[in-house]
């Protein structure tokens, strides 16, 4: 039988474990703290700002150092140091990467009959990534198809591409220019050609320089 004193001191107990389980409850369902809010650079300073950045990140050794400082500038609103890189060393970076390209091709030579057998491996192991891809080319074709469109005689050149050929736009539908930037044409007879699978694959979504002059060299057509 428990005293006065006993059963008061339980009830103390009691209620403090209550109010804990509480607070622990509360403390729960309390939201975390929000992040800092990023800063606002002005435009007139956003110049000045991105060559700060840049100038010290190129001073960086480590690509853990590299990296927490990009981390940094992204949680304080600033420029990410690798855009502005690839801003300010656009060309570099295009011709870097299309020679080493070129010269990754040369030294690697693809057998066709293995690209295929490769290619048909892959629709078969995945099945879904490849109707997604379909669609998303069919529903690009629609949307870039302008009303104005010849029909007719699109349909007559995909009839009448020669054997070992594939119909190709020469300017992409979603695609880059040599210089990097992005560019979008449209489906319409005169911004098709025809062209051997192999250049086909290797020009992928990015327009050829010959491309490209004889665009700039003929100007916009009239509809």
């Amino acid at each position: 039988m428990l005293t006065d004193a006993q059963a008061d001191k339980l009830w103390q107990l009691l209620c403090e474990a209550d109010e804990g389980k509480k607070f622990k409850a509360e403390r729960g369902r309390r939201k975390p703290p929000s992040p800092p809010l990023p800063m606002k650079i002005p435009a007139d300073r956003l110049e000045s700002v991105k060559k700060n950045v840049l100038a010290y990140y190129v001073t960086l050794e480590t690509a853990g150092e590299r990296s927490a400082f990009s981390q940094r500038c992204k949680a304080n609103g600033l420029p990410l140091p690798s855009a502005i890189y690839r801003e300010v060393n656009r060309e570099q970076i295009a011709a870097e990467t299309k020679a080493y390209n070129k010269a990754y091709r040369e030294a690697n030579p693809t057998d066709p009959a293995a690209r295929r057998a490769y290619e048909r491996l892959q629709r078969e192991l995945y099945p879904h990534k490849h109707r997604a891809r379909n669609r998303s080319r069919q529903a690009s074709r629609v949307s870039q198809t302008p009303p104005w469109a010849d029909r007719k005689e699109m349909e007559r050149i995909y009839a009448d591409c020669p054997k070992g050929h594939d119909v190709d736009h020469i300017i992409p539908l979603r695609g880059v220019t040599p210089a990097g930037d992005l560019v979008s044409g449209l489906h319409v007879p005169w911004n098709l050609q025809y062209l051997r699978p192999e250049h086909n694959k290797q020009k992928k979504n990015r327009m050829t320089e010959d491309d490209w002059t004889l665009c700039c060299e003929a100007g916009p057509r009239k509809a």
